[in-house]
């Protein structure tokens, strides 16, 4: 899963400069799962990306969230598993404030 703001130069979650840029952030989940692997990391992550989006909120950005396994990418059980963690994430970020408009399932 990928998201967001991770530690980058010239930038901190209280603000950012006017470079595009690509930013990730992972969060990992137990296999064959959609729970997360390491629950405080994910909540202290997620915890960030809402700090981001509040501190920033009148500029313009988005989360692309996305999702993986390591199934075969023809697998459809693959496909809905990447699936359901992103819509774990995406509905973490939503119940922390994040708008729905500023987030892009990728």
């Amino acid at each position: 899963m990928t998201a967001g703001f991770d530690d980058y130069p010239d930038t901190d979650e209280d603000s950012f400069n006017s470079m595009n840029f690509l930013v990730t952030e992972n969060i990992f989940f137990l296999a064959d799962s959609a729970e997360y692997e390491y629950p405080d990391i994910a909540a202290k992550r997620l915890d960030g990306l809402a700090r981001f989006y509040k501190n920033n909120s009148q500029k313009q950005f988005m989360y692309e969230l996305s999702g993986s396994t390591y199934e075969s990418s023809a697998s459809d059980a693959g496909s809905v598993l990447a699936s359901e963690r992103v819509e774990k994430v995406k509905q973490e970020l939503l119940s922390r404030g994040v708008p729905e408009d500023r987030l892009s399932i990728g």
